[in-house]
């Protein structure tokens, strides 16, 4: 073999390793990029695999590794101080993509809720098998007219429920922090066997 067929087959090998490489970060790159993708507590990226969606706000951040601790199909979008009208951003994207079998929404810890925000949320879910809408324990004037309005909305279809986390709550201290709406330790494992028993349902 001569020196130049050396050199050649020297970086031929090379250019083929390079390609590898390359090719091997794109793939890894995607991977980093689906799931750090969203905000919040995003914490998987959206696909036609995954059983079950939630969308919530500061509760659901601070619910999240039990959530998915029960769960080994659930994609959780939770972010801090979020609305309901945010929310109804987030779901638009979400379900732009997919289809989850089970969504949850657990909104209206902030500014409360209305029937038509409900209705928003029922249109955009469209073709999913069971919409859950868990409530709220706030001491804050919203909260009466939040549950209301939840309560009414889901009486349209037949497809959603509800997850009454203000009656399973009780309004009792030992649940909560000390703002009287955060959820404890003990809150949290309760907030998430309510909401993981409507959604088997």
């Amino acid at each position: 073999m001569t020196g130049l067929q050396k050199s050649f087959i020297v970086v031929l090998s090379i250019i083929t390793a390079a390609v590898f490489l390359f090719v091997g970060w794109l793939a890894f790159g995607d991977e980093i990029s689906s799931r750090i993708a969203g905000n919040g507590a995003d914490t998987a990226s959206t696909g036609a695999d995954n059983t079950i969606w939630a969308v919530g706000d500061s509760l659901m951040v601070s619910a999240t590794a039990e959530l998915e601790a029960r769960s080994s199909d659930i994609v959780i979008n939770a972010e801090v101080g979020r609305r309901m009208d945010q929310g109804i951003d987030v779901l638009a994207a979400m379900l732009g993509e997919g289809k989850p079998e089970v969504l949850v929404v657990a909104l209206g810890t902030n500014n409360g809720v209305v029937v038509d925000q409900v209705d928003e949320v029922m249109t955009l879910a469209s073709g999913v098998d069971r919409v859950v809408f868990v409530n709220v324990s706030v001491p804050r004037p919203w909260e009466v007219p939040t549950n209301a309005a939840i309560s009414r909305g889901i009486d349209a279809y037949p497809h959603a429920t509800l997850a009454d986390w203000k009656s399973e709550s009780r309004d009792d201290a030992e649940l909560f922090r000390s703002d009287g709406f955060h959820l404890s330790q003990q809150g949290i494992q309760v907030w998430v066997d309510l909401i993981m028993s409507e959604a088997a349902r």
